[in-house]
């Protein structure tokens, strides 16, 4: 491994990003991730945040026997999407992936994206599913609970705005690979986005160049109660900060059509408000600045709230949905039968 640039060798195809703070528990697992691939990254990245534990002795000592694999070091902690564009600077592929050190990439990942990016050369992404595990490696879901295609495909951009009328949510990061050149020429990640960045730029290389999609798991997201998304999720003013946020990011691009800024909200709106309803208590003060403290909202919740602990979600869930509508209902029910009988197929 070389802490500095690396020599002139052919132009890498794919440039695995993964900005770490503090996961030195789950770094090796991501890195292992990237080494097992089927269709391996022709370079590694992994940019440390100021991080307090023994993460960069574990990189390290990773480096040694995998020659891919480069570390920058931030002298000071600047938040994982300035951790990104660093890597973003430095990257020599011409495809890129947004990692993250606990989550995990599944082998066939690259070699699926890849194939999909050169059969459909003018797309600016290729996608997939992600299972959602907890901190034992145990599934508690699957995203998108909406899936835009139901086969492996190329969407137009123009199609890519009649999708984001029913649904969204469907571009996911960590099961993501981004062409570089597009990305950089947007001018990467906007830092002052937050928890929002990444999605707001996998919504503009699709409504400029569309995107390819296809509906295989290949990613594993765990889901991290320490987690930046959860942190903004918990405080009510960092999630109003974030909705504005979006709202003007959203509005400054004419990419996007008018009507999606008020349909973003209310998507967001109701994914901060899920978050708010799987804490017990409920997270109130979130509740009441995401649904405008309304006298109907408070007195559903507050009823949900005292059923028994899984009732009490499904019921919050069920009042919630029914009250933003984020995404089409007969999408969710497709997805949801054909996981089953995926799933049934494969036991």
């Amino acid at each position: 491994m070389r802490p500095g640039g690396l020599s002139k060798t052919p132009r890498p195809i794919v440039t695995a990003l993964l900005p770490n703070y503090n996961h030195s528990a789950f770094i090796a697992q991501a890195i292992g991730g990237l080494v097992k691939q089927t269709h391996p990254p022709d370079e590694i990245i992994v940019i440390d945040d100021a991080s307090t534990d023994d993460s960069v002795a574990v990189i390290e000592k990773l480096g040694r026997d995998i020659p891919t694999l480069r570390l920058i070091r931030h002298r000071s902690n600047q938040g994982a999407t300035a951790a990104l564009n660093r890597g973003l600077e430095d990257a020599r592929g011409t495809l890129v992936y947004f990692g993250s050190a606990d989550d995990f990439a599944h082998p066939v990942l690259f070699a699926t994206l890849l194939a999909l990016l050169q059969a459909h050369p003018q797309a600016g992404l290729a996608c997939g599913d992600t299972r959602c595990i907890d901190m034992q490696g145990r599934t508690v879901g699957f995203r998108p609970v909406a899936r835009p295609l139901w086969r492996a495909g190329f969407v137009s951009s123009e199609k890519t705005r009649k999708l984001l009328r029913a649904m969204d949510h469907w571009m996911l990061g960590g099961a993501s690979l981004l062409r570089a050149d597009l990305l950089k020429a947007l001018g990467g990640l906007d830092d002052s986005l937050g928890a929002f960045a990444d999605a707001y730029a996998l919504r503009r290389l699709a409504l400029r160049n569309g995107f390819c999609y296809t509906p295989e798991v290949l990613a594993d997201w765990r889901i991290v109660a320490t987690s930046y998304s959860h942190s903004i999720a918990g405080d009510a003013e960092k999630c109003i900060r974030l909705i504005d946020s979006a709202r003007q990011a959203i509005s400054a691009d004419p990419k996007f059509p008018t009507w999606y800024e008020a349909h973003y909200e209310r998507r967001l709106r109701f994914a901060l408000s899920r978050h708010a309803v799987e804490t017990r208590p409920f997270n109130t003060s979130v509740l009441a600045a995401m649904n405008g403290d309304r006298a109907i909202d408070r007195a559903v919740l507050a009823g949900a709230e005292r059923l028994p602990r899984i009732s009490a979600k499904i019921a919050a869930l069920a009042w919630l949905t029914l009250r933003y509508r984020p995404t089409s209902l007969t999408r969710v029910a497709i997805t949801s039968l054909l996981r089953y009988f995926e799933r049934k197929v494969q036991t």
